[in-house]
């Protein structure tokens, strides 16, 4: 699991009129694979933890199922298309 270190996690609910920043909740994200359902399901998750406001901690998981990729591609590319291409190029040199 790698912490995505510049990333932050923001929080809102029904109790709250704004949504605040979580300090001390870092994002991480990994690969998955679900063998659980009928056919192998890949992805990445983003994995956070907060704190509960009972006490304890929340752990929030978001999948995101390969089937979204160009989807999200599409986003990295609208927020900076350099910045995109050049992690895209990094990740493919990255990867085996």
């Amino acid at each position: 699991m790698k912490k995505l270190e510049h990333s932050k996690v923001y929080r809102g609910g029904i109790t709250s009129d704004v949504v605040r920043l979580e300090l001390g909740a870092t994002p991480s994200v990994q690969t998955y694979v679900s063998t659980t359902d009928a056919e192998n399901i890949r992805g990445i998750q983003i994995i956070v933890n907060i704190a509960s406001k009972g006490g304890g901690t929340t752990t929030i998981v978001t999948k995101i199922n390969r089937t979204d990729f160009d989807e999200l591609a599409a986003h990295m590319l609208r927020a900076d298309k350099d910045v995109a291409c050049k992690a895209f190029a990094r990740a493919l040199l990255k990867v085996k």
